[in-house]
């Protein structure tokens, strides 16, 4: 028999998980200018953007790590 692979395991929980709270960090950390509105908001979503590929590599290397030490 087959085994039914789901596509919510634990590599995708910590993904989705670190990736807001990266994204939520990289949003708050942005700094612009006052006189620029518009660099303001293409600066935070590409900072939030980065943030949320970057908690999402994060999360796949902390999954990594307890695959390894509690292995089923």
């Amino acid at each position: 028999m087959r085994k039914k692979v789901s596509i919510i395991n634990l590599s995708t929980i910590c993904m989705f998980i670190c990736a807001i709270l990266i994204s939520k960090v990289f949003y708050k950390v942005f700094e612009y200018s006052p006189d620029d509105p518009i660099s303001a908001i293409n600066g935070r979503i590409i900072f939030t953007i980065t943030g949320a590929i970057t908690g999402a590599i994060v999360g796949l290397i902390l999954a990594f790590i307890i695959h390894i030490f509690f292995k089923p």
